[in-house]
């Protein structure tokens, strides 16, 4: 059980885009699921809720924010199509969030947000990926953790979109990505054991 009864949501935000067809779009979705389950790991009882969006020329909402147990086993693949607007996966994530209707109970600490991203281009959309960045931040306390995957990412402009520096990765390999989205889930499942942010 959790030592202080704590709720965090956390949104997936996953690059949908053309050029993660074939055996990158299978890594991510299997780093994706990896995440989910170790948020779902019975240790953790309720504190644990999770979205998914995925992005291309624009953001989907691929699973509205639930408790993540009923996501376990359950994430639907990722459908490939257009470039990659990195601005509209992190609006669409802060809709999801601003949306947000859950109680908190009595007693229970609500934790910070995380929003985890990760793309293998650049952005090549209309919006501004780093001031929708700025907005989940500033406005909603969000900490988001950014991965670089393969060669082609825009590193630059992800850590410029993660929250710290420590907060942005990189992943050579589908495996690498796999292996940080799981580190994620420790990671918060640690911090939420403790009652941290």
């Amino acid at each position: 059980t959790v030592a202080t009864p704590c709720r965090q949501s956390c949104v997936i935000v996953r690059d949908a885009s053309d050029s993660m067809l074939g055996q990158k779009q299978i890594d991510a979705l299997e780093a994706s699921r990896d995440l989910v389950e170790t948020l779902a790991a019975p240790t953790n009882g309720d504190t644990f809720r999770c979205a998914v969006v995925d992005f291309a020329d624009s953001a989907l909402v691929v699973h509205p924010l639930v408790p993540v147990r009923q996501l376990a086993g359950r994430l639907s693949p990722i459908d490939i199509v257009g470039f990659t607007d990195i601005a509209a996966g992190l609006r669409e994530a802060s809709a999801v969030l601003r949306s947000d209707g859950e109680l908190i109970p009595p007693g229970v600490r609500c934790l910070h947000p995380v929003v985890a991203l990760y793309s293998d281009g650049g952005h090549n959309g209309e919006g501004d990926p780093v001031y929708e960045s700025d907005f989940l931040k500033q406005n909603l306390g969000c900490t988001i953790v950014t991965i670089a995957c393969g060669q082609d990412a825009d590193e630059g402009l992800l850590q410029q979109l993660a929250s710290t520096p420590q907060h942005f990765y990189r992943a050579a390999r589908g495996a690498d990505l796999r292996a940080l989205f799981a580190r994620v889930g420790r990671t918060m499942s640690v911090s939420a054991a403790a009652g941290r942010d």
